[in-house]
């Protein structure tokens, strides 16, 4: 066994490799820069994991404050309800909060202030 071993590790590129500076020196220079890759995107990893449990912890407590999630993250009725609201129900609601806005403005420019008002609080 030991002998086959010895074998493999003769035909292996690398301990072939160590015989030849030039070509040590490119895998140990590979080798380096594997290991200093493998840094960078643990750090980013970091960075984009932290950054997104910042932002899902604040989007959290506003829907705790505005009773659609319960105290222990469950959704509740009203939060079910909201998921199902689409665009024509935005609209409607725009409608409601804003009443005197169909007095102000007809026409395209009134299409345009809802759909502007619907985009902004989407975002």
């Amino acid at each position: 066994q030991i002998n086959k071993l010895e074998q493999q590790l003769v035909k292996n590129p690398v301990f072939q490799a160590e015989r030849d500076s030039e070509r040590f020196a490119l895998y140990a220079k590979k080798a380096a820069l594997d290991e200093r890759a493998a840094e960078l995107r643990a750090q980013l990893k970091g960075t984009l994991l932290a950054s997104f449990r910042e932002e899902s912890k604040a989007r959290l407590k506003v829907l705790q404050k505005l009773g659609h999630v319960s105290a222990d993250g469950t959704v509740l009725l009203k939060g079910r309800a909201a998921c199902e609201i689409d665009t024509a129900d935005e609209l409607l609601t725009v409608g409601k909060l804003f009443p005197q806005l169909s007095l102000l403005v007809s026409g395209s420019l009134g299409c345009y202030a809802v759909n502007r008002f619907v985009r902004g609080f989407r975002s």
